[in-house]
C-alpha cells in the first residue's frame, strides 16, 4: 500500500500535478523568458531594432496579476511605466552597485497595484524593466514566487 501511495505522488510531482504551473518560454526581439503555460501572452511594444517585441505582458487566467518585462537590445523608453490616470506613487526608492542603478516604484490605482523594477546599466546604455501588476495583496502573494522565477528567467542577447 506504501508503495502505491508513493507512485502516485511520483505522477502528481513528474507530471506538474502537485501545483507547479508549467511554464513556456517567449521569444521577444532581444531576449527569452519564461512565463506560466496559463498566462495569455500580451505583446506590449515592438523593437525599433528587430522583428518582434522588447515588451510583453502575461496575463494570470483568473485576471488578478500581469507579468511585465521589457528588455530591448540596448536602452529606450518602456511605456508601460508611465504614470496612468488616476494612479498615486505610494513607493519609491533607488540603489546604485558601480553602474547600475536599480529604481523601484509602486503606484496604487483604481483596483489594483503596480510595482516595477527599472535597471540600468549606465555605461553600456542598457535597460530591463521587470513589473507586476496586482489586483490585492492575496494575488500578490498567490503570484509571487511564479513572478521571481519568471524574472530569474530573462536571457537577454545582442547582436
Amino acid at each position: 500500500m506504501r508503495s502505491a501511495r508513493w507512485a502516485v505522488l511520483l505522477v502528481f510531482v513528474c507530471t506538474g500535478l502537485a501545483g507547479a504551473d508549467s511554464v513556456k518560454t517567449y521569444k521577444g526581439a532581444w531576449f527569452d523568458i519564461k512565463y506560466p503555460a496559463s498566462f495569455k501572452v500580451k505583446p506590449q511594444q515592438k523593437s525599433a531594432s528587430a522583428q518582434g517585441y522588447d515588451a510583453v505582458s502575461f496575463l494570470s487566467p483568473d485576471g488578478l496579476v500581469e507579468f511585465y518585462v521589457y528588455s530591448p537590445q540596448w536602452s529606450g523608453e518602456p511605456q508601460w511605466i508611465q504614470r496612468r490616470p488616476g494612479e498615486t506613487q505610494t513607493g519609491y526608492s533607488q540603489e546604485r552597485a558601480g553602474d547600475k542603478v536599480i529604481t523601484y516604484v509602486t503606484r496604487k490605482g483604481p483596483g489594483y497595484t503596480r510595482s516595477y523594477a527599472d535597471i540600468r546599466q549606465l555605461q553600456l546604455n542598457t535597460r530591463w524593466v521587470f513589473g507586476y501588476r496586482y489586483k490585492n495583496q492575496a494575488a500578490h502573494k498567490q503570484y509571487r514566487p511564479q513572478y521571481m522565477k519568471f524574472k530569474q528567467s530573462l536571457k537577454q542577447y545582442a547582436d
